[in-house]
């Protein structure tokens, strides 16, 4: 199972934006084609791992997903040590002579047909999994695209990047991390109604 790597998809999907912003040529202060507004020349920012840590959509997905390959990881751990066991009853059984030359050939070609039924049952669920977690790592790419784009239709920024901590960036303006207002976007729909209060 291949380790999910969030924040490279994070870091694409701000890359995504960027290109996109300039797809049509503008750059910083060009008008943008099919509008009259021109670029301000802004650079924005925000940091892909406070994304990748608050984001509740990242914890939901993920957690659900992990939950149940571990589910599966222990369904097929306990099929192993049953196929174990009949290995080691053949191994018995072979040593002892407790069972005629063809009854063994039967239990031999039995362990191996089950052994590769476990195998293959295996590495499908695995690929399922890979599938299942491409299609959770573009469910937030695409959310978080959505989110810049719609905080950059305000702002009008020129380029909208991504730092990491310990990154590139030295004595960054604060004005210009858009962090906090993406995650507030971000995690909107996720935003518990608060109880009415009845009035007695």
């Amino acid at each position: 199972m291949k380790k999910i790597n969030l924040l490279a998809v994070v870091m694409m999907a701000s890359m995504v934006t960027v290109a996109q912003s300039n797809s049509s040529g503008n750059s910083m202060g060009k008008i943008e084609k099919g509008t009259n507004k021109p670029r301000t020349g802004e650079i924005l920012y925000f940091n892909v791992d406070s994304v990748n840590e608050h984001y509740v959509l990242v914890k939901d997905l993920m957690e659900k997903l992990e939950s149940e390959r571990s589910n599966q990881q222990v369904v097929f751990q306990k099929r192993q040590s049953v196929l174990e066991d009949k290995l080691q009853e053949y191994e018995e059984a072979s040593r002892n002579k407790t069972m005629s030359q063809s009854q063994l050939d039967e239990f031999q070609r039995n362990l191996s047909v089950e052994s590769q039924v476990l195998q293959d049952d295996y590495s499908r669920m695995l690929e399922e999994f890979e599938i299942r977690y491409d299609a959770a790592l573009k469910q937030i790419t695409d959310s978080i695209v959505i989110a810049v784009k719609r905080i950059n239709a305000e702002r009008n920024a020129s380029y909208i990047m991504q730092y990491q901590y310990g990154g590139v960036l030295i004595d960054p303006d604060p004005s210009k991390d858009i962090t906090n207002e993406l995650l507030e976007i971000l995690n909107e729909p996720f935003k518990k109604e608060k109880p009415k209060t009845i009035r007695k």
